[in-house]
């Protein structure tokens, strides 16, 4: 991985190390958003994979990758993805009393849908 670092100095890298903070995670998933509004797949792979790493279960981290997944292609792989986020444990409240759903599973639900409907290809 230190050899996709070609420009130093970058201060977001300080969090692609392994570190075991769950904060962390949630601002790794920042900067791959980050990354990835700016089309650099490659770097936002890299910090939702980290993120994941810290965190299995972060929600964010997982429907971006899966995003990612798709623009290089792989689908069944972002199908994958989006099918944990469903397998994730409820939230608070979710589901219950007619509550919700939560935000994150509607997309991937709707997300999954239209992959495996094959419409639109682009994100």
């Amino acid at each position: 991985m230190e050899a996709l670092h070609k420009q130093p100095g970058d201060p977001a890298d300080q969090f692609l190390r392994p570190v075991e903070n769950p904060d962390h995670s949630v601002a790794l998933v920042d900067i791959g958003f980050s990354k990835l509004q700016k089309n650099d797949l490659v770097r936002a792979r890299q910090y939702f994979e980290q993120a994941l790493k810290i965190d299995p279960n972060n929600g964010s981290a997982l429907l971006n990758l899966a995003t990612v997944c798709e623009r290089e292609g792989k689908k069944a792989e972002a199908e994958s993805l989006y099918k944990r986020i469903l397998a994730l444990p409820a939230q608070g409240g979710e589901g219950k009393n007619g509550a919700a759903e939560d935000p994150l599973k509607a997309l991937a639900r709707a997300w999954l849908k239209r992959l495996q409907l094959g419409k639109g290809s682009s994100l």
